[in-house]
């Protein structure tokens, strides 16, 4: 099996595997992967004028806000490539072997791992 390159501007999808419904149910072999982006700061803000930053966590410890959110999508969604290869640092960690992309159905765009995605 030749595995094709993926470059900057391709149209992706998630590979085959995730995609069947079976193999989502099925003893959780295949896992709906994360696409994740950093926090805006309106968020940081929003999240730090709510109730759920007041007190303390189980540690007695001020509690931090978010710095990483999970975008929504479909697994029948496509994606356009934004940058092919990057290690993006989300969180306290670089995260290596990403790909920037674009939800084409929603406009969001955010970081996912290579191996879940292949060309269209």
């Amino acid at each position: 099996m030749t595995e094709t390159k993926i470059k900057k501007g391709d149209l992706v999808r998630l590979i085959e595997k995730i995609r069947e419904p079976a193999n989502l149910r099925g003893f959780r072999l295949y896992v709906k992967p994360c696409i994740e982006r950093a926090t805006t700061p309106e968020e940081v803000q929003s999240w730090r004028n709510s109730p759920a930053s007041k007190g303390l966590d189980s540690a007695g410890e001020s509690k931090l806000p978010p710095m990483i959110v999970d975008l929504e999508y479909d697994v029948h969604d496509t994606f356009t490539v934004l940058r092919a290869r990057c290690s993006p640092k989300l969180g306290y960690y670089k995260k290596p072997k990403r790909a920037q992309v674009m939800n084409n159905r929603t406009c969001e765009i955010g970081y996912i791992e290579r191996r879940y995605i292949e060309k269209v």
